[in-house]
């Protein structure tokens, strides 16, 4: 039988902060994945693959904002800051062609096992996906987004794409 603990066992919501700025109600969940691509190395005198050779990896974090800011809106639609302006009491954001992408960085808050806080950092993170929202009589509306993380080749190796840590708070 295994050994089960418990305290071991995270249920609970996470908030999401992108450029130090919480982005607010976040709704079904938000996940945070990595992946990693390998290359079978395969010989004729072994029926399985005997050698796996990382190629690629990937580290992202998916979620749906409900909060229908300009500013949250801009972000999932990779708009520079520089096009989300407010003078006289109105808010402009501007949308026109890509000119590359935005860089961001991601803040992950949560439950960890035994009661303390786990925070994901991300240095790079960058919104790719196709995200649309609809308006509904009857629905909130809300905006699908997922994150990129590239790696931060400044970082020392086995760092470059961000931090997980566990906290008493």
């Amino acid at each position: 039988m295994a050994t089960v603990t418990v305290s071991n066992i995270i249920i609970g919501a996470a908030t999401l902060k992108i450029d130090g700025v919480d982005v607010g109600a976040i709704s079904g969940g938000l996940s945070v994945a990595k992946a990693t691509d390998v290359y079978a190395v395969e010989i004729d005198n072994v029926r399985a693959p005997v050698l796996h050779i990382p190629v690629k990896e990937s580290f992202s974090i998916k979620t749906t904002m409900v909060e229908a800011t300009l500013a949250n809106l801009k972000t999932i639609w990779n708009i520079p800051a520089t096009k989300l302006t407010t003078a006289l009491g109105v808010t402009t954001l501007k949308v026109g062609l890509s000119t590359g992408v935005v860089e961001h960085t991601i803040e992950v808050t949560g439950v960890a096992p035994n009661g303390l806080t786990r925070v994901y950092r991300a240095f790079r993170a960058i919104s790719v996906r196709p995200s649309e929202h609809s308006y509904n009589r009857n629905k909130e509306t809300m905006f699908p987004v997922e994150f990129d993380i590239l790696p931060d080749l400044t970082q020392a190796a086995g760092e470059e794409l961000g931090s997980v840590v566990d906290y008493n708070f």
